[in-house]
């Protein structure tokens, strides 16, 4: 039995993941789809839209099986991210892992993936650390600005690749080219298809766009959320003034 896996967030499921998935399966002739799912809190460690109960119901209109990835995963830098994520793929047994990207050019990412694992260990890298670079700068000025790295899913689908270099070289991966919306888009543009964040921004103003971006048969399932995180940042803000220096030092990542 072969298995192709996701990893998603799903903030919500919405039609570009169904495809997604579907593309996955036709691509791998997959007899089972794993999606590996972020929980309640997402990657810019916010929380989702919906719980995770009810964003896994909406993806198992589609996929065969959901998977909860760690808390410390999804709270984590983009590597960690990928890191763990291929780790629960890898013990699930999965043959390939599909991700989404913007140039759908598996052969330059994996070159570039295998150029980053080893710039990573070389000493100019060691030397612009030292210097106080950020990563994401460092990596990009010793790949001298590869415009594969200006775009979110091709990073992120690089991330995926360095881990199953390092950690679990029995897993395949393809990638599925990215459809009209774009992973940043604020607004609903297209018939078919449209980003995260603009039916987000949709469902909360309470309009009616996001109906035809999402599975016609879950719909009922994408209700107005009663909190947002607008809402409750005033109060998150005023936590962390009043915290003394020592207690933020306790928080992960700080």
């Amino acid at each position: 039995m072969k298995s192709v896996g996701l990893i998603t967030e799903y903030n919500p499921f919405h039609n570009g993941h169904q495809y997604h998935i579907n593309q996955s399966k036709k691509l791998t002739n997959a007899d089972v789809t794993i999606a590996i799912m972020s929980g309640n809190f997402v990657m810019r460690g916010e929380p989702a839209i919906y719980n995770k109960f009810t964003r896994a119901k909406m993806a198992l209109s589609t996929a065969d099986l959901v998977i909860e990835l760690p808390a410390t995963a999804s709270l984590s830098s983009g590597d960690h991210f990928a890191e763990l994520a291929v780790k629960v793929a890898d013990y699930m047994s999965v043959d390939t892992i599909a991700f989404g990207s913007e140039n759908n050019d598996i052969k330059t990412l994996k070159q570039l993936a295998h150029s980053i694992n080893e710039i990573e260990q070389s000493e100019s890298f060691s030397q612009k650390v030292k210097e106080g670079k950020s990563y994401p700068r460092i990596i990009s000025e010793l790949l001298e600005h590869h415009e594969a790295l200006a775009s979110p899913n091709n990073i992120l689908g690089i991330s995926y690749l360095k881990a199953i270099a390092k950690n679990a070289k029995n897993i395949n991966a393809i990638s599925i080219k990215r459809e009209n919306a774009q992973h940043h888009d604020s607004l609903i543009q297209h018939h078919q298809f449209a980003s995260g964040t603009s039916i987000r921004t949709s469902i909360i103003s309470q309009d009616d766009h996001w109906h035809h971006v999402v599975p016609k048969d879950i719909q009922h399932l994408y209700v107005t959320p009663h909190i947002t995180l607008n809402q409750i940042f005033p109060y998150l803000k005023y936590q962390i003034i009043a915290m003394t220096t020592d207690s933020l030092k306790n928080i992960y990542t700080v």
